[in-house]
């Protein structure tokens, strides 16, 4: 499963699948010809697991598609990796709002590993800071459904089944969006999710430390295999990218294991949160 360009992906998935039931082949025929496991087929068809253009080709070969619609699917499938090119390509429904999407894998995935550079993560956000976060790129029109789609995704964060695990630049903790009191709201959060069971939270005090922290990213992982495969998500500005090869997911996965070690966790990030407080109280 992925966030983004869901439409393309089900596209994809609804073609092949009629593809193998015109052709009469079962699950298991269809797997044996491409030496995958069943369920994988049965992923694949539901739109759960990404599948390469190497895949399409043998499946189109298999189910003898004619040459025609085998090159109209390998560039549907050429689409779908390189991803969408703008954020109302990449919605289900054409809106640049992709929170219900987000949400999806919120609550596919077992384990979300959150890190943002410049700005607190979405499932932490007060609604005063998730609505000047949307406006930050200027005047937008669904403001509102967009802010109550963020408050409506943090009810996952309740969920205990799960483990959330976000690291926050202590910078980000000092560089506020709006006022004090809204900043202190916003600590005042923090400090509450920081008492989830489930929560990890941890801040990148303001050292030097030697690891790579450039790039935002959310990392899906632990998903069950009926639901898809790890995956991580990056954010631009004009379009959602998702990284689903798996040498490159579990490469920010260790970047993200190397962050949290530079991290202050528990009550050490209580108490930094505290000072921080302190300075907007001034």
């Amino acid at each position: 499963m992925t966030v983004y360009g869901g439409g393309r992906r089900r596209e994809l998935a609804d073609a092949l699948k009629r593809l193998r039931l015109s052709s009469g082949l079962s699950g298991e025929q269809l797997a044996a010809a491409l030496g995958v496991a069943q369920s994988t087929i049965s992923r694949i068809e539901n739109g759960r697991q990404r599948v390469s253009v190497t895949q399409v080709h043998q499946w189109c070969v298999a189910t003898n598609t004619p040459a025609a619609r085998l090159a109209e699917l390998l560039t549907l499938a050429e689409d779908v990796l390189v991803g969408p090119t703008s954020w109302a390509e990449a919605s289900e429904t054409g809106s640049e709002d992709l929170q219900p999407e987000t949400a999806a894998a919120e609550q596919a995935a077992k384990t979300v590993c959150v890190y943002q550079p410049a700005g607190l993560p979405g499932l932490v956000q007060t609604a005063a800071y998730a609505r000047r976060i949307f406006e930050s790129d200027g005047p937008i029109q669904d403001l509102a459904t967009r802010v109550m789609h963020r408050m409506e995704r943090q009810a996952v964060l309740y969920d205990e089944t799960k483990r959330f695990r976000f690291l926050i630049p202590e910078a980000v903790l000092r560089w506020p969006f709006g006022p004090a009191a809204e900043q202190l709201e916003q600590l005042d959060r923090l400090r509450t999710v920081l008492d989830r069971p489930n929560v990890e939270l941890g801040i990148l005090p303001l050292e030097p430390n030697p690891v790579w922290r450039l790039q935002g990213f959310v990392l899906f992982d632990d998903v069950p295999p009926e639901a898809g495969e790890s995956f991580v998500t990056l954010e631009t500005l004009t379009r959602p990218v998702d990284i689903t090869a798996p040498d490159q997911v579990e490469r920010y996965r260790r970047a993200f294991g190397r962050l949290a070690e530079q991290a202050v966790h528990a009550d050490h990030a209580r108490n930094l949160l505290g000072q921080i407080a302190r300075t907007y109280r001034r």
